[in-house]
């Protein structure tokens, strides 16, 4: 399964953006989560859009570029926030040759082997 975090507006709001992909279909699903005011703050004015956001433990961290160590994101109802909005979008299908067997499953493209078994795209 593929999930990835970035730090993003939505409405006016700075947002922890969780793209989340389906594990049966080939789709992509994004929660927006809104931060606390005083980490909206603390991001607006630092050029948050190059920074990387990463997860541990429910906790989300933000990673200027150059930096080892990340901050603290702070949601704004901590564990308990909900999303303030969701978007889907389907995931393309890998190009492979004419012909090739191709189909999602477990969260990722595979493809037949030669063999009759599948490999992961």
């Amino acid at each position: 399964m593929i999930e990835s975090y970035k730090l993003a507006h939505h409405d006016g709001t700075l947002c922890v953006v969780a793209a989340i992909a389906d594990y049966n279909e080939p789709l992509v699903v994004s929660h927006y989560w809104p931060v606390c005011e005083m980490t909206t703050r603390e991001y607006s004015e630092a050029g948050y859009d190059t920074w990387t956001v990463s997860s541990n433990r429910g906790e989300f961290y933000a990673t200027p570029p150059g930096w080892k160590h990340g901050k603290i994101v702070n949601l704004r109802d901590g564990g308990r926030t909900k999303s303030i909005h969701t978007t889907t979008a389907p995931i393309d299908p890998p190009k492979v040759r004419k012909g090739t067997a191709i189909e999602y499953r477990d969260g990722h493209y595979h493809t037949r082997t030669s063999k009759g078994s599948w490999k992961r795209v």
